[in-house]
Formats: structure tokens, C-alpha cells, sequence
């Protein structure tokens, strides 16, 4: 037996409301958290405007380019101690 219409829309009611009523998450503000950490450091104006050129030759940020002068070197340095 179907139930009555009261309580059908009592039910639809508590239903609506719980959902309503849900705690929301706040959001948040800012930079989402990454897996990496900042690096400061100062460098001749030399080396700056090598890292510009190097980043200009390859279609990169500077800071792209920093990051990956830094893999190139830590790989060859990798390599030369397997040797």
C-alpha cells in the first residue's frame, strides 16, 4: 500500500533539508598545496643573463630553465661518479 500524501512530502521535506542544512567545506584561498619547495638564491649578473639566453634559445621561463640546468647537471654529475 502506497503511503499517504503527508507523508510522502514530510519525507521529500526532511530529505530537502538535510541536504540544505549539510555543512559546507569553507574554501579556501590561495595557492593550492604543491609537492615542492621555493629556492632563493643570488647569482652574478653573468650567470643571470646566461640563464636568459640559454632560457631564450630554449622557449622557456627563466625559472624553467633553472630547473632544468639543474637536472642537466645533477644527471652528468650522476653519470660521471657511475664511471
Amino acid at each position: 500500500m502506497a503511503r499517504p500524501l503527508a507523508s510522502r512530502l514530510f519525507w521529500a521535506y526532511k530529505k530537502l533539508m538535510s541536504i540544505i542544512n549539510e555543512p559546507k567545506k569553507p574554501k579556501r584561498v590561495g595557492r593550492p598545496p604543491v609537492e615542492s619547495e621555493q629556492l632563493r638564491s643570488r647569482a652574478p649578473m653573468t650567470l643571470v643573463r646566461a640563464v636568459d639566453s640559454w632560457a631564450e634559445k630554449h622557449n622557456m621561463t627563466r625559472a624553467e630553465a633553472i630547473r632544468c640546468l639543474i637536472q642537466i647537471a645533477l644527471k652528468a654529475d650522476h653519470d660521471t661518479i657511475k664511471e
